[in-house]
């Protein structure tokens, strides 16, 4: 694993936007789908079969536009951070430790980048929450491991 700079650190970010906004789209499509297709649907003879069918339709959208919503608040994450090199881990970091490299920022998972795979993880995420305001060379203990922290971005 080579040590990640800033050039590294854009181009990650335009990654996590491009991913994140890749997945909005899909969602909003899906979404579209399901909307055309309930609309085409006719009452048919066996009425409690088709109420079924609707109720079961009427759950999946309200499923795909939670998920719109996390997505559509993942893009507004990335799109409000700070590209600039960090002394500590904070939100908009990509820190690089002995065990891994994590960008935190939202929850998009991996993007593979020059040989390095990067972990998208919220500010949320357990493993965030333990690095946050850490600096280079320090050493933090996460789930039975000691995480050293090489670099941050």
């Amino acid at each position: 694993m080579k040590i990640l700079q800033q050039e590294d650190k854009n181009a990650i970010y335009k990654l996590a936007c491009l991913r994140a906004d890749e997945l909005l789209d899909e969602l909003q499509n899906i979404y579209t789908q399901l909307q055309l297709d309930k609309g085409q649907e006719t009452k048919s003879t066996a009425g409690d079969k088709h109420e079924v069918g609707r109720a079961m339709v009427q759950i999946e959208e309200e499923k795909l536009q939670k998920q719109i919503n996390e997505a559509q608040r993942n893009s507004d994450v990335l799109l409000q951070l700070n590209t600039e090199k960090c002394s500590i881990v904070k939100l908009g970091s990509i820190v690089q430790t002995n065990k891994n490299t994590l960008y935190i920022s939202s929850a998009l998972g991996k993007i593979d980048w020059n040989g390095n795979t990067v972990m998208c993880v919220s500010v949320q995420a357990p493993i965030a929450q333990a690095l946050l305001n850490y600096k280079v060379g320090e050493k933090v203990q996460f789930n039975n491991a000691e995480l050293l922290v090489e670099a941050i971005l």
